[in-house]
């Protein structure tokens, strides 16, 4: 990826898929995947991720794998986040 233009098609491409997904774009044999981590008013302030060598499996392998796990994960801090923001002071006033 190398243009302005490209990046905003990949994020929105992301943004629509709902994980992240690098196909050794970074550094050769490196594989990522990512899945996002919202606050209690839905919007996306982290996210978890996991980076693996591409050569262990095929990337459908690798997806099947590993996105429900990496999913389950964020929803449970987006849940835990959820719940703290309810308690904050500062959400309060």
């Amino acid at each position: 990826m190398t243009t302005p233009q490209g990046l905003r098609e990949a994020v929105a491409a992301t943004a629509r898929r709902g994980y992240g997904w690098v196909e050794q774009e970074l550094e050769d044999g490196l594989r990522s995947l990512a899945a996002p981590v919202t606050d209690g008013g839905g919007r996306v302030v982290a996210a978890v991720n996991v980076a693996l060598h591409a050569g262990r499996a095929a990337p459908e392998e690798s997806l099947a794998a590993l996105l429900p796990h990496l999913q389950q994960t964020a929803a449970r801090i987006s849940a835990d986040l959820a719940a703290v923001g309810r308690f904050s002071p500062l959400t309060a006033v």
